[in-house]
């Protein structure tokens, strides 16, 4: 079999790869930078709001108001979460002085 001859090498042409120095910065930077997209994914052009998308007035009254007494039940939680532990501590204190561990 004869041996096949070498291709010509094309000067500034695709064939010629990037520099060592340049792949290894590239594969450095390759994380650290985000991509730019013309639209991010999931959105159409032509997206309009409609009546559908918003809720009515009675229900957005209703989750305003189940929002605030949540609220107060976290609020109510933490005072008694502090009460309780005022009294863990007055407790400890009251043991230390009458000398009990």
């Amino acid at each position: 079999m004869p041996k096949e001859k070498k291709k010509e090498r094309l000067v500034g042409n695709s064939s010629r790869h990037a520099p060592l120095g340049q792949v290894i910065q590239d594969h450095a930077n390759q994380g650290k930078f985000a991509t730019v997209r013309s639209e991010p994914r999931g959105i159409q052009k032509e997206e309009t709001l409609t009546n559908e998308d918003f809720l009515d007035e009675k229900a957005s009254r209703k989750i305003l108001q189940l929002s605030r007494e949540q609220q107060l039940e976290m609020e109510l939680e933490e005072q008694k979460e502090k009460v309780w532990a005022k009294k863990i501590r007055e407790n400890s204190f009251a043991w230390r002085r009458d000398g009990r561990k």
